[in-house]
C-alpha cells in the first residue's frame, strides 16, 4: 500500500502513517507503553501457544488447571471467557470463575512486560483514550479500510483518537453488506449507527 501510494504521490506519501491496528499498537506501546504501565524498551507479543502456557501455569498456582486439564466449567468454557476478554465485553465478566485467572494472567504479563495478541489492541485504546495519541502524534486524518469489519475495541481506539485531536476527520471505507467477521467480534452495526446518526456523509462508489 506504501509503494502505491508514493508512485501516486511521491515522498509526500513518506509523512503517512501505514498500518494495521495491531501493528499501530505496537509500535505506539513500544514507544510509550509506559504510560500506561508497561516498561520503556523491548516489549514481547505472546502467541497463541505462549499465552494458552502461561494461562497453564496460572491455573496450576490457582488449583484450576491440573493433571493436564481444566477444572469444571472446563477448557470450552475458558475460551469463550477468553473471546469476550478480547471483545473487551468486561462488563459481564467481572462475576466469572475465571476472573481470578485473568488478573493473575495479565499481572504476569505485566510482569515480564509482554501482551497477549488481544493486549495490541487493549493497550492502543488505554493510550487513545489516555489522550496519549494524540499528544505524541500529529494525525489529523484517519482513514480506515475495510471499516465493517472493525470489532468493538478497534471502534473505542479509532473513537478515543478522533475525540482526543482537534478537527479530526475520519475516512470510512467498507460495505455492511460484505461483514464477514462477526464470528470474530466485528459490529457493522457501529458504523450504520454513525450512518444513521449522521456523522458520516456516505459516497457509493
Amino acid at each position: 500500500m506504501r509503494a502505491r501510494l508514493e508512485a501516486r504521490i511521491g515522498r509526500e506519501a513518506r509523512k503517512v502513517t501505514v498500518s494495521t491496528f495491531h501493528g499501530l499498537g505496537l509500535g505506539l506501546l513500544k514507544r510509550y507503553g509506559q504510560h500506561i504501565g508497561l516498561r520503556y524498551g523491548n516489549l514481547t507479543v505472546y502467541t497463541p501457544l505462549e499465552t494458552d502456557i502461561m494461562l497453564r501455569h496460572r491455573g496450576e498456582m490457582l488449583g484450576m488447571y491440573k493433571d493436564g486439564k481444566w477444572a469444571k466449567p472446563g477448557k470450552r468454557a475458558l475460551d469463550a471467557f477468553m473471546a469476550a476478554v478480547e471483545r473487551g465485553e468486561d462488563e459481564t465478566l467481572k462475576d466469572s470463575p475465571f476472573a481470578p485467572l485473568r488478573t493473575t494472567f495479565e499481572a504476569a504479563c505485566r510482569q515480564n512486560n509482554a501482551l497477549p495478541y488481544y493486549g495490541l489492541i487493549h493497550g492502543l485504546v488505554q493510550l487513545a483514550e489516555a489522550g496519549k495519541v494524540r499528544e505524541f502524534t500529529s494525525w489529523k486524518y484517519l482513514l480506515v479500510d475495510e471499516v465493517q469489519d472493525l470489532d468493538r475495541m478497534q471502534w473505542r481506539a479509532l473513537d478515543a483518537m478522533l475525540e482526543h485531536t482537534e478537527g479530526s476527520e475520519l475516512y470510512a471505507v467498507g460495505d455492511i453488506s460484505q461483514s464477514i467477521y462477526g464470528f470474530r467480534g466485528a459490529v457493522p452495526e457501529h458504523l450504520q449507527s454513525l450512518i444513521n446518526a449522521g456523522a458520516l456523509t456516505v459516497y457509493e462508489l
